[in-house]
């Protein structure tokens, strides 16, 4: 069996002493700002993108959330 070779690109241009940005970029929910019983309402289509952003960032700091449905809209709430 042949053994494929990779072909070397030179479409990238190496560049030194680029300074890497600070911060972790835009934050899309507001998660940090949230103490216990404080929450926010979002669209439906984010649903799934808000419960593992949630998971995601409560894991790493300790803390837990809820979403669930609120009357016509959806909410996430801080609960720990």
């Amino acid at each position: 069996m042949a053994v494929p070779v990779l072909k070397q690109t030179t479409e990238y241009r190496i560049e030194k002493g680029v300074a890497l940005p600070t911060g972790n970029g835009r934050k899309r929910y507001p998660f940090g700002e949230m103490e216990v019983g404080d929450s926010f309402g979002f669209k439906v289509d984010e649903l799934m993108r808000v419960r593992a952003a949630s998971s995601y960032f409560g894991t790493r700091n300790g803390r837990k959330y809820s979403a669930r449905k609120d009357g016509s809209g959806y909410r996430c709430w801080r609960v720990a």
